[in-house]
């Protein structure tokens, strides 16, 4: 079994802070003219939220997010956010997916040691499953997996309801049956970042019978069959991605990428397109959106949205006011 060590926890703030900004790096803030959209911008004016991922919930007209350092599911209804779900499941809540068959809310769940519920580091992970009231139908615990750490981060669900969860250090996908039964769905240590890293991370299921998983420390997007996961492939790009984060499939051969770039002047969203059932792509557009640490992507009422989460401020011991949910046009 893996034992977590002090190494590992320094591993970790070191690669967050190398790629954070300080005082004396000539940081520039967010350069968008979020006025000049059409579509305006919901801003939220609460200190230091960092949020990370983000729904839209069509049932209820609002938009789900994580608030990861809060341990809480929180909503945005008319520009205005409130908490959904605050309970002792929920330590550090990543990744969210809506499964709009089942009407039912997803959230990988993880703890990095430094949010408000945290305990030991890395020793939490699991998948909790809630209907969109916000009452929890069941939690899948990982930790019976014995893999020692964890880091769940980002959530989708097949036609079947069996939900896959990347973990961004084991270089694990996990599948949570319908019941809420956990098992490993394919372990690679090629994917495998640990300790310092984030590996696997954005993941969508295609019908057509695979999974599209973003990997961000080495930008790549790869194809995982669900009859052989073995037998995954790397997409053959067309253009480089910046650290790719939260992805959303717009359709069987549209996929919407948020590069977080690590909070630089990288960070934006590529809309990749595909004519081979991602064997390859092309990139049709890009919206940049720099020093923003744009984390998740979704779609509301056809017009797809991004999520500016500054993570990057928080690692690098800085405060941050504000935060938007951005409509790409």
């Amino acid at each position: 079994m893996k034992k977590l060590t002090l190494t590992t926890l320094m591993g970790i703030w070191v690669f967050f802070t190398a790629c954070s900004p300080n005082e004396n790096d000539g940081f520039q803030d967010n350069t968008l003219d979020l006025k000049a959209s059409k579509i305006e911008a919901t801003v939220l004016n609460i200190p230091n939220l960092f949020p990370e991922g983000l729904e839209y919930d069509h049932w209820n007209d609002r938009f789900i997010i994580s608030v990861a350092l809060a341990g809480t599911i929180g909503i945005v209804e008319n520009g205005e956010f409130s908490t959904l779900i605050n309970d002792n499941t929920l330590v550090v809540p990543i990744g969210t997916h809506i499964d709009k068959a089942r009407k039912r809310l997803l959230v990988a769940n993880a703890d990095h040691g430094f949010g408000a519920k945290s305990g030991i580091p890395l020793s939490i992970g699991g998948l909790a499953s809630y209907d969109l009231s916000g009452n929890l139908i069941f939690y899948s615990d990982f930790t019976n997996l014995d893999l020692g750490m964890y880091f769940p981060n980002d959530v989708t669900v097949d036609n079947k309801g069996n939900a896959y969860v990347t973990d961004s250090f084991n270089g694990v996908i996990y599948k949570v049956d319908r019941d809420g039964d956990p098992e490993i769905f394919y372990y690679s240590p090629e994917l495998a970042t640990m300790p310092n890293n984030v590996g696997l991370n954005g993941i969508e299921y295609d019908a057509r019978g695979f999974l599209l998983v973003a990997h961000s420390f080495t930008n790549r997007l790869l194809k995982f069959p669900i009859d052989d996961p073995a037998a995954y492939t790397e997409v053959d790009l067309s253009d480089p991605l910046y650290a790719p984060d939260g992805i959303y499939l717009r359709s069987p051969n549209e996929l919407l990428i948020a590069n977080n770039g690590w909070g630089t002047e990288a960070g934006q969203v590529q809309v990749l397109t595909t004519t081979d059932m991602w064997e390859t792509s092309n990139l049709e557009e890009v919206f940049f959106h720099p020093n923003t640490f744009p984390s998740s992507v979704t779609i509301k009422r056809g017009t797809p949205y991004v999520l500016h989460s500054y993570i990057h401020y928080f690692f690098a011991g800085m405060d941050r006011e504000i935060f938007e949910i951005v409509p790409l046009e």
